[in-house]
């Protein structure tokens, strides 16, 4: 089954194979990568991630969103460009 149809509207990853990116944009799913990649260490397996401002978003600019960990942390983070 499709991600995008349980629930999915974003696939966050350290980098992304040119081909795998192409199929999560073909599936209508947006690929985000980290702008800092050392940023990728503060995510936890249980952390939620939410991504603010999805409908404003344009192509070029990098989006803004947080991750929330079951004790409450907020870490806010920033996307690579593409």
């Amino acid at each position: 089954m499709s991600p995008r149809h349980l629930g999915v509207r974003a696939v966050l990853a350290r980098s992304f194979a040119r081909i795998h990116e192409t199929n999560l944009k073909k599936q209508g799913l947006l690929p985000l990568t980290f702008a800092d990649p050392a940023d990728w260490e503060k995510v936890e397996a249980q952390d939620r991630i939410s991504v603010r401002g999805l409908q404003a978003m344009t192509p070029g600019q990098p989006s803004r969103w947080c991750s929330t960990s079951p004790t409450d942390a907020t870490c806010p983070f920033r996307s690579a460009t593409r």
